[in-house]
């Protein structure tokens, strides 16, 4: 699972130590993360975000991505049922 967090920190000019000595870990644990070799948790990609100074939106996983806002949804529509009316037209509450 990559995660923006490489292009986010290069473009910001910070080493992955650097970044890493920020979040109050090392290289290899940022190093890993960065090639996907290590699922980070949301709150370890909170420490990141918070250390690059961005949204957390901004380091998720390019995964998330495609579920963006824009994207249209893929949930189902939710159908109401109509509520049935007696021969008066008022509302049957279907008891008698």
């Amino acid at each position: 699972m990559k995660t923006k967090i490489r292009e986010l920190r290069k473009r910001q000019g910070l080493s992955q130590k650097t970044l890493a000595g920020l979040c109050g870990s090392d290289r290899e644990w940022l190093s890993r993360i960065e090639s996907g070799r290590h699922v980070p948790t949301l709150l370890t990609l909170q420490r990141v975000a918070s250390a690059l100074g961005v949204p957390l939106v901004n380091v998720l996983p390019y995964e998330y991505h495609r579920f963006s806002e824009h994207a249209p949804s893929k949930r189902p529509q939710r159908r109401v049922a109509k509520k049935a009316k007696d021969d008066h037209g008022n509302q049957d509450t279907g008891t008698n």
